[in-house]
């Protein structure tokens, strides 16, 4: 469960928190990926970035998306949790796109590649 302690390097501007990480560790405490997350331009809007490290087949993958909170002064582990939320659903929405094409190219190559 998400807990304030659990997010990081806060950045105030006056009293209010206007960026903050999240990092998602191993039971041993290292770094799986992370999460930064700053206010936007608009009162309840938030931005959330999400930096994939590079495989040794692809390229590093970003991630980068806006959201915005029913109110404002919501506390700072919802703001994550809402974040963390609309990012899970677009992973999903990216493994059923990737599922599809997985699909795809078994039927175009049956018979062709053993």
């Amino acid at each position: 469960m998400l807990t304030l302690k659990d997010l990081e390097c806060r950045v105030y501007e006056g009293k209010s928190v206007v960026g903050f990480r999240y990092t998602k560790r191993d039971d041993k405490g290292a770094k799986q990926w992370e999460a930064d997350f700053d206010k936007g331009a608009l009162e309840n809007e938030w931005n959330m970035l999400v930096v994939l490290g590079r495989t040794r087949d692809a390229d590093s993958q970003v991630y980068r998306f806006g959201y915005i909170m029913p109110k404002s002064g919501m506390p700072l582990e919802l703001v994550a949790a809402t974040g963390l939320k609309y990012f899970q659903l677009y992973l999903k929405q990216e493994i059923e796109q990737k599922i599809a094409m997985d699909f795809d190219i078994g039927e175009i190559t049956d018979g062709v590649v053993g």
